[in-house]
């Protein structure tokens, strides 16, 4: 049956029931039946149109001036269309539970009835898979965490390798003892010089170069010696901790000492 047809037939017995009067127990003034009559027929409008939110809300505002329980199968067609399945299947309960109060027949109690069912179904049926997604949700949330678990537990066990850092050091250090060894040699062959130069200008012109060459020299060996030194230390010590990633080994280089500080957490 056509939402046009239901309602307009429910129209006519809504007016043929206001015209004998209200539902029985409820005292309603000829202008309180009027003004229900007339929502009824708006309401009928915004529930042929789709606008089922005020068809509800004009349904409700006329059943409370007269009370009459043809309404309240209304209010339910009205809320099974925008949804609300639990408020209409308390309306034709109403409904029925009215009509039977009022000793007025409802041919189709049966349909209703069976439509309550329905309802009820697809209620459990909505709420059933509510509790499913619900708990899916709940395993995958669950899963992920132990994923994750499993992940940081794996890293864990993972071997910590040695830096290389510590031997690149050790490396500068040896690359500048090699200098300075290279100097040393260069600073004794001027020296050499001087004292084989008979002329005395350029003689101490090749002795005062031979000083500059071994001033690098004792520079050179003295940071060479330092950052070799410190390089070895580092290493041999970032081996002796390589279980303890909690355990930091930074090196600091000035131009007149190596330093390495341990940090624990």
């Amino acid at each position: 049956m056509s939402r046009q047809v239901t309602w307009r037939g429910l129209a006519l017995a809504l007016g043929l029931a206001l015209s004998l009067g209200s539902a029985a127990g409820w005292s309603a003034t000829p202008e309180e039946e009027a003004k229900a009559a007339a929502l009824f027929q708006k309401s009928a409008v915004h529930y042929r149109e789709g606008r089922f939110d005020e068809a509800v809300a004009l349904l409700r505002e006329a059943y409370d001036l007269v009370g009459e329980p043809v309404l309240l199968y209304n209010l339910a067609r009205a809320y099974e269309g925008k949804g609300d399945r639990q408020e209409a299947i308390e309306a034709y309960r109403r409904y029925l539970a009215l009509s039977d109060e009022a000793k007025a027949e409802v041919k189709d109690r049966g349909a209703i009835e069976q439509r309550i069912q329905t309802l009820e179904a697809q209620l459990a049926e909505r709420e059933a898979l509510a509790r499913e997604r619900e708990a899916a949700d709940e395993r995958a949330a669950k899963a992920s965490a132990e994923e994750a678990k499993a992940r940081a537990a794996a890293r864990d066990r993972e071997p910590t390798t040695a830096s290389p850092y510590p031997w690149i050091v050790v490396g500068v250090g040896g690359a500048t003892l090699v200098v300075s060894g290279v100097l040393a040699g260069v600073a004794k062959s001027r020296e050499a010089a001087a004292k084989d130069d008979p002329e005395h200008r350029s003689a101490s012109e090749t002795l005062a170069a031979a000083e500059t060459f071994a001033t690098g020299t004792n520079v050179t060996l003295a940071v060479g010696g330092a950052v070799l030194v410190a390089g070895l230390a580092w290493g041999i010590a970032d081996l002796l901790l390589i279980d303890d990633g909690d355990t930091t080994l930074s090196l600091r280089l000035s131009p007149r000492q190596a330093s390495l500080s341990l940090a624990f957490p």
